[in-house]
């Protein structure tokens, strides 16, 4: 069903992020996602089933360990979200690391090699004589 033409489940995906940022500031005490982002919410059309999006600076295991701060945070998430948001289900939840700044550093890096490199001389024709 949609309304303002955005779908249920994007609309509810917005909230459940801003609320779960707003714990992430003030309600979590769980070291492990201290300095992590809530980046985005992607639900299901029943809304059953969620994914969080989120970032945190560090190497694969400051990663996985705020994956696992998420995984035992749950049901506490779940539960706050329960009496603000009144909806009837309150998803569960899937947690990945989003690496899209990663990836568009490396993307940006590459353009920066390029645009550094020398240009090469134009390719030669094989009508031209020497």
């Amino acid at each position: 069903m949609k309304w303002g033409g955005v779908k249920r489940s994007v609309r509810v995906g917005d909230l459940i992020q801003k609320e779960v940022a707003q714990l992430l500031h003030k309600g979590l005490k769980d070291p492990r996602l201290e300095d992590v982002s809530v980046t985005g919410v992607e639900l299901t059309g029943d809304l059953r089933e969620a994914v969080l999006y989120f970032q945190v600076h560090g190497d694969e295991d400051r990663i996985r360990n705020a994956a696992k701060g998420f995984r035992s945070a749950e049901p506490f998430i779940r539960t706050h979200l329960g009496k603000v948001l009144h909806i009837h289900v309150i998803p569960r939840f899937k947690f990945e690391y989003d690496a899209t700044l990663e990836r568009a550093s490396r993307i940006e890096n590459l353009f920066r090699q390029i645009e550094a490199a020398p240009p090469s001389p134009p390719p030669r024709g094989d009508d031209e004589e020497e």
